[in-house]
């Protein structure tokens, strides 16, 4: 199933199937990237994808991982014109990490 399907039409009216295949690979990138992150790496993550959606602009720790993250598939992209599409792909991969995660421990655990 593809994750950025349903959350895409938050910065896109007609997103296209390669629109939405390009951001799901970059939302995985950037999923395996912040599962390298210690615990105050994932709280600093977590208070930047909540700023960033409350002041329109990605902490810069994070900005440079977002944007590279994103330009792999779609070399126009530019974080600085697209402040909300960086924060939401950074908010889904950091929820897809968690609910990696969680799938891993509940079949670890049956």
């Amino acid at each position: 199933m593809s994750v950025m399907a349903k959350y895409a039409r938050i910065f896109w009216a007609e997103p296209t199937d390669a629109d939405v295949a390009a951001r799901n690979l970059s939302v995985d990138a950037l999923r395996k990237h912040f599962a390298n992150l210690d615990f105050k790496g994932a709280v600093r993550l977590a208070e930047a994808i909540a700023c960033a959606f409350r002041t329109g602009k990605l902490a810069d720790e994070f900005a440079a991982v977002v944007e590279t993250a994103i330009n792999e598939l779609s070399p126009a992209f530019e974080l600085v014109h697209h402040q909300q599409q960086g924060a939401v792909c950074a908010a889904v991969a950091a929820l897809e990490l968690v609910n990696v995660r969680l799938r891993a421990e509940l079949t670890h655990s049956v």
